[in-house]
């Protein structure tokens, strides 16, 4: 009897594992010098800084609750949800591009990807921020799509 692998659920199990990974991770290691740097941003906000937008340290203040929970930690889920999230966005964009194999596919690549889990994902740098908007609004260009266009270009072995 073959049993239907069921890639919601699968993507579900991948989300927790690899956020309690990065939660793990996130307090086992220090700061290093970006991520003090990042901190001050959100200890003096502003509209520019000198070399970086201002986002990271907007996420800092969001998950620390204007710095109230101030440890590395708490500051570093401005990457550790966000990185959940993007791997949720990953499988959905793979579901609305083929199925959701692909999807799946796409958010375990993902995850098992060195800059996305540990770089990007779990220390707080301004790629966390910009990785979640990139792929939101990938995922908004798809829905704008007039599906036709897509099963044509399926239809053509391009994907």
């Amino acid at each position: 009897m073959k049993h239907k692998i069921s890639y919601r659920r699968a993507i579900y199990v991948l989300i927790v594992v690899s956020t309690l990974l990065r939660i793990f991770l996130a307090s086992q290691l220090e700061f290093g010098n970006d991520e003090v740097y990042y901190w001050l941003y959100a200890k003096y906000p502003d509209i520019s800084h000198f070399d970086h937008p201002p986002f990271v340290g907007f996420f800092i203040q969001l998950f620390t609750f204007n710095l109230f929970y101030d440890n590395e930690l708490a500051i570093r889920l401005g990457a550790i949800i966000p990185s959940s999230i993007d791997t949720y966005l990953l499988f959905l964009i793979g579901c609305k591009i083929k199925n959701e194999l692909v999807g799946f596919l796409s958010a375990l690549l993902y995850n098992l990807n060195l800059y996305a889990l540990i770089i990007a994902g779990t220390f707080i740098l301004p790629d966390a921020p910009l990785l979640f908007f990139w792929l939101l609004s990938f995922k908004f260009l798809l829905e704008a799509l007039p599906l036709g266009n897509l099963q044509k270009v399926q239809e053509k072995n391009f994907l």
